[in-house]
């Protein structure tokens, strides 16, 4: 080989490595926050702004360079990735939760502290079940950690019952246990633990209370599987979460007022994705989901980048009341990771989105650890019912009350 074909590799890779620093660095780039855009017919923030958050290229000028940057993309690792966030013009940063980091919000860190008391086991589990258990606790091996203070008081389950929450039965907490056996021991797929596993688990959390009838004139919490939920404006990108939690507005002015919105938006959606389940039902919370001991980075960079979106998207509608502070203090989101459950939340900090990573809420691997998670799940609900959904009316929806949602999920 001589040296002509030496200077011709030399100055492939030169290119390669250009075109790979480009990648890195559009990869990043905004992203419309709603559809084609979010320039709405009332402003609602400024021309600059709509057009920041504005750049979808057309797909006759994109489709080759697009083939190209998902092939890059997936060569590279989540931490390589994650990194290129940090110095995105849309900034964002994944961070261990540190209630010192004076950028952490006082709300989350309100929440955190019940979350971790869920953690602990305490008062997790309904106290109509305190009777069978405690009978079984002499035979059955998987109650070994099941304590006194893991039964909530008759006032707790009280006000979980006003929420509209369905009863739990041990029977359902066995199946979801045996079912998560049988995928970590059988090492089952992503989609198996997401079918046999977690959907099963959040239906029981946040199903139908068949006896309270559902009000119509009531908002209420549902669940969705939503893997084919896809950012808006981004078609061709991957995959970003598995579930969410959303509003389900109640008949009349809820409705209106979120149609409304969505007739100002080119794609006709209230959210950042244009995944039509959701396009009348605002997201309150985000799920990403992975087999045992695989891709934890990847999960938090999913994260990131979707709830940064949205964040980006909320600020755009309330940009017209011009005050930093009548943002909603954090978005939450959980990273489920075979047996395990985390909670995260996403926050908005000078421009920057930080991804808060990670409080342990519970196992499936035992039926404590499968309390915790579902008292954990209500408890997140019932926050979005007192403190998102208010908020949302306020400020997104521009409505001064906002009636106090009952809990669902979409089974």
């Amino acid at each position: 080989m001589g040296p002509g074909s030496d200077r011709t590799n030399t100055s492939q890779q030169q290119r390669r490595r250009l075109w790979d620093s480009e990648e890195d660095e559009n990869e990043f780039q905004d992203y419309p926050a709603s559809g084609d855009s979010v320039q709405h017919n009332t402003p609602r923030a400024s021309r600059a702004a709509h057009l920041q958050l504005d750049r979808t290229p057309t797909a006759s000028s994109t489709t080759s360079r697009s083939d190209q940057s998902d092939k890059t993309r997936s060569s590279r690792s989540p931490t390589k990735r994650i990194r290129g966030l940090e110095v995105a013009r849309n900034r964002s940063l994944v961070l261990q939760i540190d209630r010192a980091d004076p950028r952490m919000p006082t709300a989350l860190k309100n929440e955190l502290a019940q979350l971790r008391q869920c953690s602990r086991g305490d008062k997790v589990i309904p106290p109509y079940l305190r009777d069978e258990l405690t009978s079984q606790r002499g035979s059955d091996e998987t109650l070994y950690d099941i304590t006194d203070a893991a039964f909530a008081s008759k006032e707790d389950e009280l006000a979980m019952a006003t929420a509209g929450f369905p009863l739990v039965t041990m029977q359902a907490v066995r199946n979801i246990s045996s079912e998560a056996k049988e995928c970590y021991n059988h090492g089952h797929a992503e989609a198996s633990w997401n079918m046999l596993v977690h959907w099963p688990l959040l239906a029981i959390a946040l199903g139908r209370n068949e006896q309270q009838p559902q009000d119509p004139t009531q908002p209420r919490v549902h669940a969705m599987p939503c893997t084919m939920a896809r950012l808006s404006g981004d078609a061709r990108g991957n995959k970003m979460v598995d579930f969410c939690l959303y509003i389900e507005p109640a008949d009349g002015c809820d409705k209106k007022r979120i149609d409304g919105l969505r007739a100002q938006r080119p794609s006709e959606n209230i959210n950042h994705t244009d995944y039509t389940p959701l396009r009348a039902r605002p997201i309150l919370l985000s799920a990403e989901s992975k087999k045992p001991g695989e891709q934890l980075a990847e999960a938090h960079l999913q994260l990131a980048v979707w709830q940064d979106r949205q964040l980006r998207l909320l600020e755009s509608d309330i940009a017209h009341e011009r005050r930093a502070d009548t943002m909603i203090a954090f978005l939450p989101s959980l990273v489920i990771q075979g047996h395990e459950w985390w909670f995260t939340a996403a926050t908005r900090h000078e421009g920057t989105t930080i991804l808060w990573t990670q409080q342990h809420i519970g196992s499936t691997s035992t039926p404590l650890g499968i309390f915790q998670i579902l008292h954990g799940l209500r408890h997140i609900a019932c926050w979005a019912s007192t403190t998102y959904w208010p908020w949302y009316c306020k400020h997104v929806l521009r409505a001064s009350m906002a009636p106090t949602m009952m809990i669902d999920s979409n089974t």
